[in-house]
C-alpha cells in the first residue's frame, strides 16, 4: 500500500466531516421577528429566532412629562418582503383618540449578541427622529440608536 493509497481514505472522512459542520453553520433564513404586545400592561417584546432582542414598556404622558393613566395605545405591525435577502418589519404605536399634548415615551433593553456593536442611522431615516448630534456617549433616552 503506497502513502497516498493511505493518505486517501482519512482524507475523505475529513472532507465529509468539514461538509456536514458547513451544513449546520449556516444561516438561519430571514423572518420578522415575533411580536408580543400587552396593550393592558404597555409592554412590547420582540423575539428573533427564539431570543429575546427587544423589551419595552410603553406610556403616554402629557406636555409636561406626567403618566398619564388609562390612555389606550394601539399597536399596528406591518411586515413585507418575506423573500431569501431582505424582511421589513415595522410597527407602529399610536394613541388611541390622540389629544394635544400627549406623546408617547418608549423604554426598554435591546438584547444584543456577543457581535453586537452600537450603530446610527444616517440620513433622512435620522431626520424623522427629531434629534441633533448623536454619538454612544450622548443621552441614550433618546431614541436614536436603532
Amino acid at each position: 500500500m503506497t502513502r497516498l493509497q493511505a493518505l486517501l481514505p482519512v482524507a475523505g472522512v475529513l472532507c465529509a466531516g468539514w461538509s456536514s459542520h458547513a451544513a449546520e453553520a449556516t444561516p438561519p433564513p430571514n423572518a420578522p421577528s415575533r411580536v408580543e404586545w400587552k396593550a393592558d400592561a404597555g409592554r412590547l417584546r420582540l423575539e428573533y429566532h427564539g431570543e429575546t432582542i427587544l423589551e419595552t414598556v410603553i406610556e403616554a404622558r402629557d406636555a409636561g412629562g406626567e403618566p398619564l393613566g388609562g390612555a389606550a395605545i394601539k399597536l399596528e405591525p406591518e411586515e413585507s418582503g418575506g423573500g431569501k435577502d431582505k424582511v421589513e418589519q415595522r410597527l407602529k404605536l399610536t394613541l388611541a383618540g390622540a389629544r394635544e399634548g400627549v406623546g408617547l415615551l418608549l423604554r426598554g433593553t435591546v438584547h444584543g449578541s456577543p457581535e453586537a456593536f452600537p450603530a446610527e442611522t444616517e440620513g433622512a431615516t435620522r431626520q424623522r427622529f427629531g434629534h441633533e448630534g448623536g454619538g454612544v456617549e450622548d443621552d441614550l433616552r433618546k431614541v436614536r440608536h436603532l
